[in-house]
């Protein structure tokens, strides 16, 4: 991928995704990853918009850091600057966003915020119970999202409800119900995973090794992306004389 197709899939995920997260407490995915969000094309133009309007902002935010020592401003560039490492802009990481990214962007929106609260007090005395206001809101948004964190079925099942083709989801989701015992819906997630994300050897690995505890070991590994990874942990796990058997019988 180029990097102006990049630049332009992490705006439009900024703008829809990193924004309302901040001002409503949106809720995020745990992550947002390919091909669960595909990248932006660059005849779109609202894309563009979208990029253009970050820009727009930000680059307000540093101008008025820099003429009028602005604290607000100071809360935004500092919010985009804590961002940046994970934006896939100066490395490439493998998820587009995620929850976690925000922790630490997020305190520059608290500054901002406390500034323009502090001003609204000055101009309107009134609005003294705004902080208040805002700090009861957001607890309340942050006690309620925490609840999907209390289990892997409850998280990765969240995952899915905003990211519907996310592999690392269906993966995840699909090792917690074989866990259980519920291996029929474990290979259809694991399955469900391999079709999206064909070169991803894991959810390979963990059908096969579903797959081989039901003694279908052929059909597990005629489906498996072939890898030095997947040929080695699946060794390790069903024993090496299974595994020449296997090999043997898929080819």
């Amino acid at each position: 991928r180029s990097w102006p197709v990049v630049a332009l899939t992490m705006a439009r995920f900024a703008v829809r995704h990193y924004l309302p997260g901040m001002f409503a407490g949106a809720s995020l995915s745990y992550d947002y990853n390919r091909p669960s969000l595909a990248d932006a094309e660059p005849g779109d133009p609202l894309v563009w918009a979208e990029a253009a309007l970050l820009l727009l902002g930000v680059g307000a935010a540093a101008v008025a850091l820099f003429r009028r020592r602005s604290a607000v401003g100071f809360g935004v560039v500092f919010a985009a600057l804590a961002l940046l490492p994970a934006s896939n802009l100066v490395f490439r990481i493998w998820a587009i966003g995620a929850q976690r990214y925000l922790y630490l962007p997020s305190l520059g929106f608290c500054l901002a915020a406390a500034v323009l609260c502090e001003a609204a007090r000055r101009r309107r005395p009134a609005a003294w119970a705004l902080p208040i206001v805002l700090v009861a809101g957001f607890f309340a948004l942050s006690v309620s999202g925490a609840g999907q964190w209390r289990d892997g079925f409850r998280l990765f099942g969240a995952m899915l409800e905003h990211t519907p083709d996310n592999p690392l989801a269906l993966n995840n989701l699909a090792t917690h119900h074989e866990r259980k015992g519920d291996r029929e819906r474990a290979i259809e997630l694991f399955e469900r995973s391999v079709q999206l994300d064909p070169e991803d050897p894991m959810a390979a690995i963990n059908l096969a090794l579903v797959r081989s505890g039901q003694g279908r070991q052929e059909e597990a590994l005629s489906r498996v992306y072939w890898a030095p990874t997947v040929s080695m942990c699946l060794c390790r796990s069903i024993g090496s004389r299974s595994w020449k058997r296997i090999t043997s019988a898929c080819g």
